[in-house]
């Protein structure tokens, strides 16, 4: 919902919609951008006032503010300028002025955060500027949603760090836990290898408006650092639960060995058993 307490100050012919990520659409979604094919994401318009679609990952309000002929961003009004920044900077759990990012590129002005975005440019690049902001804030929203998962997967990781060294029968019980923990880790390496492409794209000549505010945009998020290091993270997550799950393995085979070892001695002491007593009953005959 738009805070109405913010909207009476937005300079006059501000346009405020709502566009939704989700994984899929169908031909009545009002779809206004396509992810690449390897990411399977689509941006949908909907209603400010309307709940979330069904498949919906993450929502977006973006503010429009077409400038009129021969005039420039940096000439709008100081107090219309604030307006856009507070608005741009306010979320549900209050403002946030530090996940607020203003950019000035050719005239245009762009302030972006997580959850809010706003543009003020000439109107035949609105499109253009909206669309790279999708994809930007797509790209941040997958690398915060692993960050927080591998955020709280630690402490699990560090108790099962023993079990990458011995397993016994206690431990048997945590197969399920540890499998769970072992395809978490292997899906995060796959949601950050296949945003990996475009979070490294290298810088595109001739530049453009857009290219050059994705850019712009994934310097100041930090997106290539962040990227490496889940990387590196992920891959200690993936030889720890690897290394678990081999030591698990090994030792039900060990034991399903060692049953039946037990088995085939039992039978075979059986046999001498029954072989004795016969003996014993033919000697008496």
């Amino acid at each position: 919902m738009i805070d109405p307490s913010l909207t009476p100050e937005l300079p006059k012919g501000a346009l405020i919609e709502k566009l939704t990520l989700v994984t899929q659409c169908s031909a009545d979604d009002d779809v206004v951008l396509e992810l690449p094919p390897p990411l399977q994401r689509w941006a949908v318009r909907s209603s400010t006032s309307a709940p979330p679609l069904p498949k919906c990952i993450a929502e977006v309000l973006i503010l429009s503010l077409p400038l009129e002929d021969r005039q420039n961003a940096q000439s709008l009004e100081p107090t219309s300028m604030a307006a856009i920044q507070r608005w741009v900077g306010h979320t549900s759990g209050g403002p946030i002025d530090t996940s607020c990012h203003l950019m000035q590129f050719q005239g245009a002005q762009i302030w972006w955060s997580p959850e809010r975005c706003a543009i003020v440019a000439a109107p035949d690049r609105l499109i253009s500027i909206r669309n790279a902001l999708i994809e930007v804030t797509f790209y941040e929203l997958e690398l915060r949603h692993i960050e927080r998962q591998v955020g709280a997967a630690w402490p699990e990781m560090e108790a099962d760090l023993p079990l990458a060294f011995q397993f016994d029968e206690r431990s048997i019980q945590r197969r399920s836990e540890l499998k769970k923990r072992f395809q978490l880790a292997l899906l995060g390496r796959a949601r950050l290898a296949r945003i990996g492409p475009y979070v490294h794209a290298p810088h595109l000549y001739p530049p453009t408006l857009s290219s050059q505010l994705s850019e712009r945009l994934r310097e100041r998020t930090r997106m290539m650092h962040r990227h490496e290091f889940l990387s590196e993270q992920l891959e200690v997550f993936g030889n720890v639960y690897e290394l678990c799950g081999q030591r698990s393995s090994d030792y039900v085979h060990t034991r399903t060995g060692t049953i039946l070892e037990w088995i085939i001695i039992i039978l075979l002491l059986a046999q001498t058993l029954f072989t004795v007593v016969e003996i014993f009953a033919a000697s008496g005959t």
